[in-house]
């Protein structure tokens, strides 16, 4: 069963299928209802390494379960990880 938007926010970590972690890195510049998410798949070990501005709707569907929140610091290397800050308001 998906997640609702409402449940969308930035810093937490959600569970999508195949497998795959996805952390809410923040709101997207371009578009009120985007936000910007980073993904890893396989083992919770391995880094967050890639990055996509994805609609907030579109996002609740493909995610079934709500994860941990993250502290800032962990947030932050995800973000410079990923090359995300430019994306994010």
């Amino acid at each position: 069963m998906p997640i609702k938007m409402s449940d969308i926010e930035v810093g937490r970590e959600y569970k999508a299928g195949n497998n795959q972690d996805r952390v809410v890195l923040g709101n997207a510049k371009k578009g009120r209802s985007k936000i910007v998410y980073a993904s890893r798949s396989g083992k919770p070990g391995n880094s967050y390494n890639f990055r996509i501005v994805s609609e907030k709707g579109r996002f609740a569907k493909a995610c079934y379960k709500i994860g941990q929140k993250l502290s800032a610091m962990n947030l932050k290397e995800i973000i410079e990880d990923t090359n995300a800050s430019s994306l994010i308001r």
